[in-house]
């Protein structure tokens, strides 16, 4: 430290005692601690001699530790050299403090109390550690630099009062934690930072983690109170039991390289949050909860804007197949299918109510056509997405018409033993309906002559019925088992009447599954999905 002991500071008598015990601490290279009274500190040290003395030629890893003391006037901490350490314990500011330049290393707030932070564009070579601090106004390391860590542990961030108030952008926040462009070689963490006023983040760069747990921010209803977008975290994003009573959360275009989360964040955005673009390449597997759960989350968080975000659920999709959870995957992409077309019917469905609002206003013939139009697609559109749904899963779900089919070729097959044994069917041949045994069959059953045909020797020399194959043969449509062509519906009664309805109804749903079946196999239906 200095060894000329007959520098003006000492030999001022303007001094006051302590201010002198202050100087003598640090050019002893020893903490200058006063004691508090009540834990209200009690000795006035003028910040001019703070500044003063950080302006010398200071050694190297020079500390400058002030513990117990009212600060007067407005302290400017801009040293010259890069390695002094700043410690502040119970200490209480009158004004603002402000960080300009480079050259500080280590600043530690413990316990203290001040009316605003201001460190804009300030380089530190080292750590930010601020502990149990009051501060009256905002916290701001806008574009501010770190070697180190920035660590916020039980701060609280309150609204200036009139004097207190400082002179900046009109749209700043008059309190808060404005972190925005600041860049940590180390991480960031805030826990248990009470504001009354927002966490602005954007584009804030760590070179490890961003820890936010337990804490509590707020704005306005149409602001956000905790502002991530654009965030480049390097190893892990903890979001972890904050409440957001008021205002917006916002993690646009965030990225991390792992991203750990509780319910008890989420379910503390009052007025939701925006995950539109956040990319995290992997979760802990305490964090992969229940799939509903993760679905409305992602519900939430897609369509917070108003519009329909697909990239959140294609992201989460990812991580549950990083983690060899291929069916979640599934499930929760099929989820986001059923979203966004539910989206894309609501506006249809709003645009066409529109149309013919304007049509019946104006007496509009041509808006009318459009309407029409309109309702004939939204009609449309809600078949072909109830299909795609039910039968594949939106594609996600290629085994659903095997099953599907199972069922369906089980059902016709009762109805076809039951519509034979009824006299539905009967064969497909001109010769055997006007041979004579088919004649005398009808003659002793007229209602379901086939029964008493199946006895006769011309029988013996035709095609069998089979109910499953005649089930099967109309249900594919790629097969001919030869059932079909043999055997034919009657039309002469009201069974058979009806019977021919069920079969062309039959017919068409193997049409439908069978044909989305194969483009869900071959994925089609997801190719063609535009996110």
């Amino acid at each position: 430290m200095w060894t000329d002991r007959s520098d003006i500071y000492l030999r001022s008598e303007e001094r006051s005692p302590e201010e002198r015990h202050l100087i003598q601490a640090w050019l002893g290279g020893q903490s200058c601690d006063f004691e508090l009274v009540d834990n209200t500190p009690q000795v006035r040290i003028a910040a001019a001699i703070l500044f003063e003395l950080l302006q010398k030629d200071l050694p190297p890893r020079s500390r400058l530790h002030l513990s117990g003391a009212v600060i007067e006037g407005g302290l400017n901490l801009c040293p010259r050299t890069a390695d002094v350490a700043i410690s502040f314990t119970a200490c209480c500011f009158q004004e603002p403090v402000f960080i300009s330049g480079g050259g500080v290393g280590d600043l530690t707030l413990r316990g203290c109390k001040l009316p605003g932070l201001i460190g804009v564009s300030a380089q530190f070579d080292g750590d930010i550690q601020i502990t149990e601090t009051e501060i009256e106004g905002v916290l701001d390391l806008t574009s501010a630099k770190l070697s180190g860590s920035l660590k916020l542990s039980a701060v609280s961030i309150r609204e200036p009062k009139g004097s207190t108030q400082i002179a900046r952008h009109p749209d700043a926040p008059a309190c808060g934690a404005i972190l925005s462009n600041l860049q940590a070689g180390g991480g960031v963490h805030l826990n248990e930072v009470a504001s009354c006023g927002p966490a602005q983040m954007p584009a804030l760069v760590t070179g490890t983690n961003l820890t936010i747990s337990s804490c509590c921010f707020q704005a306005p209803p149409d602001e956000f109170a905790l502002c991530l977008d654009n965030v480049r975290v390097g190893d892990n994003l903890q979001l972890l039991g904050c409440r957001v009573p008021q205002g917006k959360v916002s993690l646009r275009n965030a990225s991390a390289g792992c991203l750990t989360d509780d319910e008890a964040f989420w379910s503390q955005c009052a007025q939701g949050y925006i995950i539109d673009g956040l990319s995290y390449p992997h979760m802990p597997s305490e964090c992969l909860r229940s799939v509903q759960y993760r679905i409305d989350w992602l519900t939430r968080g897609s369509t917070s804007g108003g519009s329909f975000a697909s990239q959140p659920w294609r992201q989460f999709a990812h991580v549950l197949r990083e983690n060899a959870d291929d069916s979640a995957a599934r499930e929760i992409l099929m989820a986001r299918e059923k979203l966004y077309i539910s989206h894309e019917q609501e506006s249809i469905r709003q645009r066409t109510l529109a149309e013919y609002c304007e049509a019946f206003r104006n007496a509009n013939l041509v808006a009318l056509t459009k309407a029409l139009f309109g309702t004939g697609d939204y009609l449309l559109r809600w078949i072909w997405a109830f299909l795609k749904w039910s039968v594949i899963g939106f594609g996600y779900s290629p085994q659903r018409p095997f099953w599907i089919s199972l069922v369906l070729v089980t059902l016709g097959t009762m109805l076809a033993g039951y519509g034979f044994e009824m006299g539905v069917f009967v064969p497909a041949s001109d010769q055997i309906l006007t041979s004579e045994d088919w004649l005398n069959a009808v003659a002793i059953n007229p209602i379901a002559p086939t029964a008493v045909w199946s006895e006769s020797p011309s029988a013996l020399h035709y095609e069998e019925f089979s109910p499953f194959l005649f089930a099967l043969d109309t249900y594919l449509p790629v097969m001919d088992l030869g059932q079909e062509k043999n055997w034919v519906v009657t039309t002469t009664t009201d069974e058979g009447d009806m019977g021919r309805h069920i079969w062309f109804a039959f017919q068409a749903a193997g049409w439908i599954v069978t044909s989305l079946g194969i483009a869900a196999v071959a994925g089609l239906v997801q190719k063609g999905r535009n996110d």
